[in-house]
């Protein structure tokens, strides 16, 4: 409904306004009305009238320097004038505020009528004209933004351009590239359920929208990597503290607990040209990250540095040698090890690079895959041979820690878990006795010393279900007997069987049961009468 506003001095004049017009079937309700024009400018602010109708002939301020007013400080407004002087000096003043009609007195229905149906087509072809506007300013920024992002996806990628063709382009898109940085953002999800291409995308929205917010003071740009990776081109000094603020946005990442963000950034660059140098030092960062559990934002400057081709062949051989620490596999770690020590003889590693790969072993061994043992004590042993190992430049010195103390990591896990088949049990048996809490899958892996990843693939391998589908059914066959044996209501059982979500809980034991909760009471009661 458009708002009215009637200003007129005589109270007879503003009541047949009010009650000779059917304002409802024009779309239009008197939001307000004044005595003269002081009163109206008064009211304007907060009743936000979309029209105006007022007398041309007022006290104080006549209908003319009010809509001058309304004119310059409330364009928007339409104006109608009642006046019972046709006089042509008034419509050359009238034409100049902007006044949409005179309508002249002693005024008809009919007339006034008509003069609102001006106002509104009005008021119509201006809304029309500011949507086209935003519709416009909108599609040429989104037009911008992917030229800028084309533009950076051909350079990190390595599309020929001459350097002269880059600096024209960045001037054209008023991209200020003298200074910058570019990270690689990568996202891993805790569920243990394969996700979709849809699923993934939307976390890593997500994850761009919480660093964007971290970034607000830096102008950046996002270039898209498959479905879990993205690149960003963060326009900032060297001094800017980059490192910081996406060490930040993972830390807010990681209290949504769905998935994991891990970020790498490279050095600081001054040249445009060398943008795809620059994504590659992200990229080789941001892989080693998954080796630090504790520390998911890495600086390509943390790293030594050696060429992209020996990275790669490190890190397939280092992740293989994770997931045979993760499987307690003692001849795969050995022989893995063997491998890793052989390539760095081979390749002529400095000492610098071999010693950091010797601390990701360690640390992935001793905090990642066995967070359990995160907070004990080492041996004195193990003290030694890690501070040998920052401290000694010879090569044979530190293979020889590195093999001691991958050794006493996997004496420790032995010693801390018996049989695959002992854990497992020990899981379900958990879980029957705790099934009522907030049970996770990190919260169960933690109460037995394992790292969430291998106590996930070990359950689903001797169970052939996966731990949460198996939580998942403990909860329903206990939330079954609630249901049969208590007269609690839906939501209660589900608070007792730990899932705080009614919503949620109706769709799960539905889909386990083909039932709603309550049509499951109904037909155990149907049962029961037979």
């Amino acid at each position: 409904m458009l708002k009215v506003m009637i200003v007129d001095n005589e109270s007879a004049i503003r009541k047949g306004l009010v009650h000779c017009i059917h304002w409802g079937d024009l779309g239009c309700e008197i939001a307000a009305q004044a005595d003269d024009g002081m009163m109206a400018l008064e009211q304007i602010p907060v009743i936000q009238p979309n029209i105006v109708i007022s007398d041309i002939r007022m006290p104080g301020m006549d209908g003319l320097e009010l809509a001058e007013i309304i004119a310059r400080d409330h364009p928007g407004i339409k104006v109608i004038i009642l006046t019972g002087y046709p006089d042509f000096a008034y419509a050359q003043r009238a034409i100049q505020y902007h006044v949409v009609d005179f309508v002249l007195k002693p005024m008809t229905v009919e007339n006034l009528t008509n003069a609102i149906e001006k106002a509104k087509a009005a008021i119509a072809e201006d809304r029309s004209s500011q949507d086209l506007q935003e519709k416009l300013s909108t599609t040429s920024a989104r037009n911008m933004e992917l030229q800028q992002s084309m533009l950076l996806h051909d350079l990190i990628h390595r599309v020929a351009c001459s350097q002269l063709y880059v600096l024209n382009r960045l001037a054209q898109l008023k991209m200020d590239l003298h200074s910058y940085f570019v990270l690689k953002l990568h996202i891993t999800s805790l569920s243990e359920e394969a996700l979709t291409e849809e699923e993934y995308n939307e976390y890593l929205n997500q994850s761009q929208e919480i660093l964007s917010d971290c970034l607000s003071s830096y102008q950046h740009y996002y270039i898209a990597r498959g479905t879990q990776d993205c690149f960003v081109v963060i326009c900032a000094a060297g001094e800017a503290p980059i490192t910081a603020l996406c060490k930040e946005a993972v830390n807010i990442v990681g209290s949504l607990a769905h998935f994991l963000l891990f970020i790498g950034i490279s050095n600081c660059n001054d040249n445009p040209i060398n943008l795809a140098d620059a994504a590659d030092e992200a990229a080789q960062a941001v892989r080693f990250t998954v080796f630090t559990p504790d520390h998911p934002v890495t600086h390509f400057a943390e790293l030594s540095s050696f060429p992209q081709q020996l990275t790669d062949e490190i890190f397939e051989m280092l992740s293989a040698l994770k997931s045979a620490m993760e499987l307690r596999n003692p001849a795969d770690t050995e022989q893995l090890l063997d491998c890793i020590f052989a390539y760095a003889d081979s390749s002529k590693l400095p000492p610098d690079t071999v010693r950091n790969i010797c601390v990701y072993i360690h640390q992935f061994g001793m905090e990642l895959q066995f967070p359990g043992m995160a907070g004990h004590s080492l041996e004195g042993g193990s003290i030694s041979s890690l501070k040998r190992i920052m401290e000694t430049n010879s090569i044979a010195e530190m293979e020889s820690c590195t093999r001691a103390l991958v050794q006493q990591t996997q004496d420790m896990a032995q010693s801390s878990a018996a049989s695959a088949d002992h854990i497992v049990s020990s899981v379900q048996t958990y879980i029957s006795a705790h099934y009522g809490e907030q049970l996770s899958l990190d919260q169960l892996a933690q109460q037995f010393y394992l790292s969430s990843s291998y106590l996930s693939r070990l359950f689903k391998r001797e169970t052939g279900t996966t731990l949460t589908t198996y939580l998942q059914n403990v909860r329903i066959e206990a939330a079954k007997n609630l249901l049969r044996t208590t007269a609690l209501k839906s939501y209660e059982v589900a608070e007792r069987v730990g899932i705080n979500d009614p919503v949620y809980f109706s769709r799960i034991f539905k889909k386990i049961t083909g039932l709603k909760p309550k049509d499951y009471r109904h037909s155990v009661q149907n049962e029961s009468s037979v």
